[in-house]
């Protein structure tokens, strides 16, 4: 349990008020349109009226495909099991006798499996009870923990929710901040404390930083080889300013010139191939698999380390650069 004291309450919302403009600016509302997203909490407030068609909506909002034509084919097949499921779902309240978000949450997270499970069970639990349980992703849990470690230096955060104390916690930090926020007289709506927190989450907590290269690696690399890190460097693509490739940009030049190559400031060397929607990072053991929503984490989506494949001496993005320039 979270249980901040007024003191702590009143740093973070302190703190929010003065960005709250801004944040909400930030807000994407054409990837995630609200008269959408208001259709489906009708929807979903008869969960045994729900078809097939109304479940791929609700999933296509939450990942931001609800304009978009073709997306990642984990994400096709999370809806896909979502759908074909539901009417098991259906019986399993009946039979149980309630609907409580417990066990709901317990009966879709041993079902589904793969890359967003548990941002996947969330959303649908906040459809079914949308007072309840606000929406949570990555970006709204690491505007918690970084919040909650200003406010609370002894709090001991965690990078990826996966459970649902992850859920029940976030839950007492957003019902919290909603009570007691005022502003003018006026407090924020839970649409807009959630639009808040996702994009103080995704701006405001310092999530990408530079790494070390000083090390060993980097020492044994020949000297045409070193390189200042590509944040300091122009991409050799036109109108880009120097800034890092995006994961599509990423993906089509691996596609074309795969497979890539990357070594990490340990020395690691990582064999990188995209396939089926995602870049797969191979070291000697094992797989890194990185989605576009966690493209650029030290941290993919499944919790698994990914740092190596871009802050090392020769990086993906050093890779990209150097193919897009023999293009």
């Amino acid at each position: 349990m979270i249980r901040m004291s007024a003191e702590e309450r009143n740093s973070i919302l302190t703190g929010l008020k003065v960005e709250l403009k801004s944040l909400l600016g930030k807000y994407q509302s054409d990837k995630y349109p609200e008269e959408e997203y208001q259709r489906l909490l009708a929807a979903f407030a008869a969960p045994k009226s729900i078809g097939s068609e109304v479940i791929k909506t609700g999933l296509c909002w939450k990942y931001g495909h609800v304009r978009k034509s073709n997306f990642p084919q984990s994400h096709k097949n999370l809806i896909e099991k979502v759908q074909r499921c539901w009417p098991n779902f259906i019986t399993y309240l009946r039979e149980s006798g309630n609907s409580r978000p417990e066990r709901i949450f317990r009966f879709w997270n041993q079902t589904l499996d793969g890359h967003q499970r548990f941002i996947t069970v969330c959303f649908l639990l906040h459809l079914l009870h949308p007072d309840e349980q606000p929406i949570i992703d990555q970006h709204s849990f690491r505007a918690m923990n970084f919040l909650l470690q200003a406010a609370r230096p002894g709090w001991r955060s965690k990078k990826i929710p996966s459970d649902y104390e992850d859920l029940t916690n976030y839950r007492e930090f957003f019902l919290d901040l909603r009570q007691h926020w005022q502003s003018n007289g006026m407090a924020p709506g839970a649409r807009e404390l959630d639009q808040v927190l996702m994009m103080f989450g995704k701006h405001r907590t310092g999530r990408k930083r530079k790494s070390r290269q000083t090390n060993k690696s980097l020492e044994r690399m020949p000297a045409q080889k070193r390189r200042a890190p590509l944040s300091s460097q122009p991409l050799g693509h036109p109108g880009k300013g120097g800034r890092v490739p995006s994961f599509n940009q990423v993906y089509q030049l691996l596609q074309v010139k795969g497979p890539g190559r990357a070594v990490s400031s340990r020395g690691t060397e990582y064999r990188v191939e995209a396939k089926d929607g995602s870049i797969l990072a191979f070291p000697r053991k094992g797989r890194v698999t990185i989605y576009r929503d966690c493209w650029g984490e030290s941290i993919t989506c499944q919790g698994t380390r990914a740092g190596g494949v871009y802050n090392g001496p020769y990086s993906i993005y050093d890779w990209y650069r150097d193919n897009l320039k023999e293009g």
